[in-house]
């Protein structure tokens, strides 16, 4: 028989019949303090599958080692305040959902990233930045938000090989380049507000008009409501 308590979540260890805090969700419980961080406490549930701490005013960042929690497979810290690099613990557990929006990260996506088996992957709105890795295609993520950071460089053309993804957000950034051509089966692709160029091919053509596709505020040649043209130039 399970338990729970104002936001905790016990059941029996499978393998050693102890009851222990199976999930933990704080979201919206607008939690706050001096020094209100995950160090000490997120890395001592050992047995958590789930930690959803959203809407809270956490600090700091991740705990640097998260290895001992073998079945958590999901994390969302979405609108915290969090901050620093890219919190490089969460390579090492088997996640299949990671929300880290609406924090104070900053610096590059490591690679290692898109190498996570994740159906959920929610980065935006921090100041994430540098280039989009090249091994994007390889994530078989469902749903990729990366909208609202600092990303520049160009969309790697690996997009196309993504199996799995329906919705992809790059929006408010400042990626340049052109789109690559080997866009399709999406459900939503919004990339408005960005430096791309370059010309539609037919598979983005086809998305933008059925209005899957967004690629507003751009500098696309024959694209509606793109950039002026003299914005455009101090791009190039």
């Amino acid at each position: 028989m399970s338990a729970s308590f104002m936001g905790f979540y016990c059941e029996h260890n499978p393998n050693t019949g102890a009851e222990a805090v199976a999930g933990i969700d704080l979201d919206g419980f607008g939690l706050y303090g001096d020094h209100l961080t995950l160090d000490g406490f997120l890395d001592k549930m050992t047995d958590l599958t789930f930690f959803h701490a959203n809407s809270n005013n956490f600090t700091g960042s991740l705990p640097k080692d998260l290895t001992a929690l073998k079945w958590l497979y999901e994390i969302d810290l979405s609108s915290n305040k969090l901050s620093g690099p890219f919190p490089r613990s969460v390579l090492g557990i088997n996640l299949t959902f990671l929300g880290l929006r609406f924090n104070e990260f900053s610096g590059p996506i490591p690679r290692e990233v898109f190498d996570l088996d994740l159906d959920v992957l929610f980065l935006n709105n921090n100041q994430f930045s540098s280039g989009i890795q090249d091994n994007l295609g390889s994530s078989p993520v469902l749903y990729l938000t990366l909208a609202n950071n600092k990303l520049s460089g160009s969309i790697p053309k690996s997009i196309g090989s993504m199996k799995h993804v329906q919705e992809i957000l790059l929006l408010g950034n400042a990626l340049s380049g052109s789109i690559p051509r080997t866009l399709e089966g999406l459900e939503v692709l919004n990339l408005s507000d960005n430096n791309l160029g370059g010309a539609l091919g037919p598979a983005c053509a086809a998305l933008v008009e059925k209005k899957i596709s967004d690629v507003s505020n751009n500098c696309i040649k024959g694209a509606r409501d793109q950039k002026p043209a003299g914005q455009c130039r101090s791009k190039e």
